[in-house]
């Protein structure tokens, strides 16, 4: 049974474009979930969505629990790495790079982008203050017509970073809210 509520479901399928959210799940079914609407909300709006991880096998095994039947070319991966490493974040090229993809996938004749981070995996290039820095220069709204999701594990933060998290990102979800 779900313990995600169907109003966080439509929150997420019809984020919009700027959007810059978090999401906070207990469980990997609970992000899968919020997935699977982001996808269906892509679906119905003709837009790509990437999902933005440490690695291609992280992605893989994301995917492998997600069960989701894609268009070909709808859902693809994003490496961390172009923009990250060791000493931290590079927000600039970060931005540049999902202006590529966003391009790239209109190209392919979708009308637009939607990311979805599996965030923890920031963890594996930097320290979560490097994460908090990051995540607050991307600010409340992205600059570029994408939305983003920033999927968080509850469970692995630290309560002073949640809140920092919760401030840098315009948007929050949660299981049972959204907004």
């Amino acid at each position: 049974m779900s313990n995600i509520t169907p109003a966080v479901l439509s929150y997420v399928a019809r984020l919009p474009p700027t959007s810059h959210a978090i999401f906070c799940y207990e469980s990997l079914d609970n992000a899968c979930e919020v997935f699977r609407a982001y996808v269906k909300g892509a679906t119905e709006s003709d837009e790509a969505v990437r999902i933005l991880c440490s690695s291609k096998s992280s992605y893989d095994a994301f995917m492998q629990s997600v069960k989701l039947p894609t268009a070909k070319d709808q859902v693809h991966h994003m490496d961390m790495s172009a923009f990250s490493s060791k000493r931290g974040f590079n927000s600039e090229l970060a931005i540049s790079l999902t202006k590529s993809e966003l391009d790239e996938t209109r190209k392919l004749g979708f009308k637009g982008l939607r990311v979805f981070s599996l965030a923890n995996d920031y963890l594996n290039y930097a320290s979560l203050n490097d994460v908090l820095q990051f995540e607050k220069q991307l600010g409340l709204r992205f600059p570029l017509p994408i939305s983003g999701i920033c999927a968080y594990d509850i469970g692995s933060l630290v309560d002073e970073a949640l809140a920092d998290l919760l401030k840098a990102h315009g948007s929050h979800i949660f299981q049972g809210i959204a907004g």
